[in-house]
C-alpha cells in the first residue's frame, strides 16, 4: 500500500516536472526568438 502510494506521487511528481520543463522550453524558445531580445 504504501508503495502504490509512493508510486503514485512520484508519478504525478515527474508529470509536473515534465510540464513545467515543456513550458519552460516554449517560454524559452520564444524569448529566444523576440525581436526585442535580438
Amino acid at each position: 500500500m504504501f508503495g502504490a502510494a509512493w508510486m503514485a506521487r512520484n508519478t504525478a511528481f515527474l508529470r509536473a516536472v515534465h510540464l513545467i520543463d515543456a513550458c519552460a522550453r516554449c517560454i524559452g524558445g520564444r524569448y529566444a526568438q523576440s525581436p526585442a531580445h535580438a
